[in-house]
């Protein structure tokens, strides 16, 4: 377990400027309807497929996802809302 939480704490070392850059594609991303897949995320946070799916389908997820049957999908705003909780809150408040 100790391994899992070093895993997830190294995985979650956004950089402000990752950060800022997801907000900047967030303005020109996808529409307000549309939903993003885990890839779509995984650009736009610069992290891993994998680190986008690990977060999202724990027992409390820490990004916010809207399930779709199978699929996993994220909704825009929601995701905009996430990074200004982090920015807000620092990055090690928000785990």
């Amino acid at each position: 377990m100790a391994g899992e939480a070093d895993l997830s704490r190294g995985a979650v070392r956004i950089s402000i400027l990752s950060v800022n850059k997801a907000m900047e594609e967030s303005k020109s991303g996808a529409p307000g309807g549309t939903l993003l897949t885990p890839q779509d995320v995984a650009r736009r946070l610069q992290v891993s497929v994998a680190w986008v799916r690990d977060h999202s389908t724990r027992k409390h997820p820490r990004l916010p996802v809207v399930r779709v049957g199978g699929l996993l999908r994220y909704h825009p705003t929601d995701l905009d809302h996430w990074i200004q909780d982090l920015r807000a809150t620092g990055i090690r408040g928000a785990l």
